[in-house]
């Protein structure tokens, strides 16, 4: 008979090599943290744009798998941005102190929560190339209400001063645009996209909500997103021929003002594919204060040509997109001579 010594020696040979469970090595996952884990997978759920082509079941098990031990809430914020970086390119989770008060009842193109401030970059810009042709340089945006209202005051404000009489055709800059906010763009860049319905939201379920430019205003089903100050700008020669230039840095926010112009008459796109972020957002509250910013439909322009992914140019330069565009870069050339052989001009 083995001495008890003996046997413990015994258990411990074999414990090395089978690896015996001692059991568990750490808290295991709280109900309230799983509680407030699984409400943020629900929400994912019943409202990303590509709910129906995932299985939720294993996506929801590896999530879960990430989150193990966590006892409150703030623990499951690491598992949370897993799950949103593997949802699309779009999707964001923005914790309890940095959310903002983005208003949550319709879609946006806004990655990130709106800021209280002013951050676009670059500038506006807007220059008359010839006697003509205008240009304008639509930048990327974010801000609050009255920064929104202003920015659009300003993008129209620019338009004006370089219109004119003789000014048949425009080109306008998108190449710098990398999102943000897109509701004063599109309100902005209005007189020259010209009135009507430019864009749509395509839901999974095939619905689609429309947006629209009217009378300085960006709408959106039928409610008024933001508008000019004052009177709103129209064109000397309205409905001119356009050329809109795109590149790589074209992304979110402005890709949907470059779908604002897709299906358009009197239209062409130069440059190179956009980014790719042709996703509407819109904010979901946690109760914690965080946010969960999901993509929620597809961008589709208004023949209703849904986008999935980056849009290409109608005409491709076989030059590298500039780092930091100008309206001295030969594309604008490019774009220019188009215009100028339209038979508006």
């Amino acid at each position: 008979m083995l001495t008890v010594q003996a046997r413990v020696a015994v258990i411990l040979a074999l414990c090395t090599l089978v690896a015996c469970d001692a059991g568990p090595s750490g808290p295991q996952l709280s109900d309230e943290a799983a509680s407030y884990l699984n409400a943020a997978l629900d929400t994912m759920q019943t409202h990303h744009v590509y709910r129906q082509t995932r299985d939720w079941s294993a996506f929801r098990q590896r999530v879960m798998e990430r989150a193990d031990g966590a006892q409150v809430p703030q623990d499951t914020y690491s598992a949370i941005r897993y799950a949103v970086d593997a949802l699309d390119n779009h999707s964001s989770f923005s914790p309890a102190s940095n959310t903002s008060t983005q208003r949550a009842d319709f879609p946006t193109t806004e990655v990130k929560p709106f800021s209280s401030k002013n951050t676009r970059q670059p500038p506006i810009q807007g220059v008359r190339l010839t006697d003509r042709i205008g240009y304008v340089k639509v930048p990327s945006f974010s801000g609050g209400l009255q920064e929104s209202i202003e920015f659009a005051d300003e993008l129209q404000g620019t338009v004006e001063r370089v219109d004119s009489t003789t000014v048949c055709g425009w080109v306008v800059d998108l190449r710098s645009n990398h999102g943000g906010n897109m509701w004063p763009m599109v309100t902005g860049i209005g007189p020259v996209v010209g009135e009507g319905h430019l864009g749509s939201f395509v839901t999974p379920e095939a619905d689609t909500l429309k947006w629209h430019y009217e009378n300085g205003a960006s709408v959106y089903e039928g409610d008024i997103i933001t508008a000019v100050s004052g009177t709103p700008y129209q064109l000397h020669r309205p409905f001119p021929p356009v050329a809109v230039l795109m590149g790589e840095q074209t992304a979110s926010s402005g890709e949907a003002v470059l779908v604002a112009f897709q299906g358009r008459d009197r239209t062409k796109t130069f440059g190179h594919p956009t980014g790719g972020y042709t996703t509407a957002i819109r904010k979901f509250p946690l109760r914690d204060g965080a946010a969960l910013y999901l993509a929620v439909a597809e961008f589709a322009d208004r023949t209703g040509q849904v986008y999935k992914g980056k849009i290409y140019p109608d005409l491709r330069p076989n030059t590298a997109p500039s780092e930091i565009p100008t309206y001295e870069d030969p594309i604008v050339d490019t774009a220019q001579g188009w215009v100028e052989n339209r038979p508006e001009c």
